[in-house]
């Protein structure tokens, strides 16, 4: 199969041989199963063109499941904080019953984005061949991998099947945005199939021409940020540090436990200006996307504990500040200059929501 270059995929985009667009359940995780992130929604822009939005009916599976899990977790937390308030405080019952229907809520959040897109969930029974998902899991061909795990890449080999087939019979390409090695390599040997690394990559392709937009930004950026932009930047920063999770990792010869107590923005840096991708582009506004790495801070509380007759018996403390940064893309929205200029209306940093922070080796008797 032909390796596509940025530039090949560019031509085959304005020759009209794209027929459509699709994503895998890790693009959405990468925007934390957020359906009205501006990246998410940007695929509305597909709506009565020549190509569609496609998304596999595995996929959509996938991440209904996704958003059904997250919401019983976020609930389950969200009761438990109740519980404990509603003695000090009258709390709506909603939060404290068990009635919830996390699967009703999942398929309403889901129903209203397909909506919103104007998507296509194609079929695995109208598109997918059994045929060659069985061989390529005999053969041990992508997107099944090594012998151990292989059984566990079915869903994501009918997804591929699916949108490979509603690709030929189309008679076009389709561009595939994944994280996922088992989807790269299939597409690499696909001859319908396209992948392309991330979603400001794939639409960046349907929206190059519009170099007001590019070129606005990169400007921008060239200098350090002041006025209204500067705070909205900002604020969208904080509010990305004050929901990441993070996942302390040390070691050390003795037991221990560690508290963190968050994380706070300690600045950023746009990257690469140059390298500003277009998600969508109109006659009232546009959206960007640009590289960003985030400084970020914590502080760590560690107990040093050691076993003695069956309790834990504490060895000491440590308080420990410790610095890390994240690369993440800063997504902004803007309206056409008018009367009073450009309007940067929205503002979000799409990035991890868990990072891992190695500590290095912990001792409780080491000098400070």
């Amino acid at each position: 199969m032909p390796v596509w270059s940025e530039e090949d995929i560019r031509a085959a985009v304005d020759r009209g041989l794209i027929a459509g667009v699709s994503l895998d359940t890790s693009i959405f995780y990468k925007y934390n199963l957020r359906l009205d992130s501006k990246g998410l929604m940007s695929f509305r822009q597909f709506s009565g063109t020549r190509t569609q939005f496609i998304l596999a009916e595995t996929v959509v599976l996938e991440i209904k499941k996704g958003i059904t899990t997250s919401v019983s977790r976020e609930f389950q937390q969200l009761k438990e904080l109740s519980n404990s308030l509603k003695r000090f405080v009258d709390i709506p019952e909603v939060f404290t019953s068990d009635s919830i229907d996390s699967v009703d809520i999942s398929n309403h959040a889901f129903q209203r984005y397909i909506t919103s897109c104007d998507a296509r969930i194609i079929s695995a029974e109208e598109y997918c061949s059994i045929d060659q998902v069985q061989a390529a899991y005999f053969q041990t061909k992508p997107p099944f991998a090594d012998r151990t795990s292989k059984k566990e890449e079915f869903p994501d080999a009918i997804a591929l099947s699916t949108i490979e087939g509603w690709a030929e019979s189309c008679g076009k390409h389709v561009l595939v945005a994944s994280k996922d090695s088992g989807w790269i390599s299939y597409c690499s040997a696909s001859k319908w199939l396209i992948w392309v690394d991330n979603v400001g990559s794939m639409l960046d392709l349907f929206n190059h021409s519009n170099t007001f937009a590019s070129d606005l930004v990169r400007s921008i950026f060239e200098h350090p940020l002041q006025g209204e932009l500067e705070g909205v930047v900002e604020y969208a920063v904080e509010n990305y540090a004050e929901n990441i999770s993070l996942d302390v990792d040390a070691t050390s010869p003795v037991y221990f436990e560690t508290d963190d107590y968050g994380a706070a923005a300690a600045g950023y840096e746009i990257v690469r200006p140059a390298f500003v991708k277009i998600l969508e582009a109109n006659d009232e506004g546009f959206t960007v996307s640009v590289p960003m790495t985030i400084n970020l801070k914590t502080e760590i509380s560690v107990e040093y504990l050691v076993k003695d007759e069956g309790e834990h018996l504490s060895l000491g403390s440590d308080w420990i500040e410790h610095e890390f940064s994240v690369k993440v893309d800063l997504v902004l929205s803007a309206s056409r200059p008018g009367a009073e200029g450009i309007i940067f209306s929205e503002c979000e940093v799409n990035g991890p929501s868990s990072v891992r922070v190695d500590l290095g080796i912990l001792h409780p008797f080491r000098e400070e």
